[in-house]
């Protein structure tokens, strides 16, 4: 089973209540989010112990950097998303462009292929609806890619991510 050790960014105790709240999902939904991602990929984790800074910014995949003010779902719908992230990158599947932005999208279209539906496996479809209402509200780079994969029924976006991994393009 994958172990999440979180931490305060620099030990402050303001982060303690949401440390606690990323603990407790963890620990009530870990095991099952691990399944669910590495049933919907294909894939299983090449890590075995990864460390999460909470704090207040953007949440990230490497390092492991999630949001403190998140509300409770919203924790949740980032957990995911950002674990999609390291499982794919764990396993050496990125589409590639020499453009970083561009590289964002193409990585984002990717795993949004895969994560609305893992959404709805794990937490229901009213939540999946909300957490990419919430996602694309941050950039329009995230609304792009929502926009994209979502124009696709469920079984077209499972034939797309399949695609995407084995000839490496969207």
């Amino acid at each position: 089973m994958l172990e999440i050790s979180f931490y305060s960014d620099y030990d402050k105790p303001e982060y303690l209540p949401a440390i606690r709240e990323y603990q407790n999902i963890w620990i009530s939904e870990g095991l099952r989010v691990v399944v669910t991602l590495e049933a919907k990929t294909g894939f299983q984790f090449i890590e075995n112990k990864i460390n999460a800074i909470i704090y207040e910014g953007v949440s990230q995949s490497h390092p492991l950097s999630l949001r403190a003010s998140y509300d409770l779902d919203t924790k949740k719908s980032t957990i995911v998303h950002e674990l999609l992230h390291r499982l794919l990158l764990g396993n050496k599947v990125v589409p590639f462009s020499k453009d970083r932005k561009e590289q964002s999208l193409i990585s984002h279209k990717q795993i949004d292929l895969v994560l609305y539906d893992i959404w709805t496996e794990l937490y229901g479809e009213e939540f999946a609806q909300k957490s990419m209402v919430v996602e694309s509200a941050r950039t329009e780079m995230y609304k792009e890619a929502w926009e994209w994969a979502m124009q696709f029924d469920k079984d077209e976006r499972k034939v797309r991510f399949e695609k995407s991994i084995t000839e490496r393009k969207l």
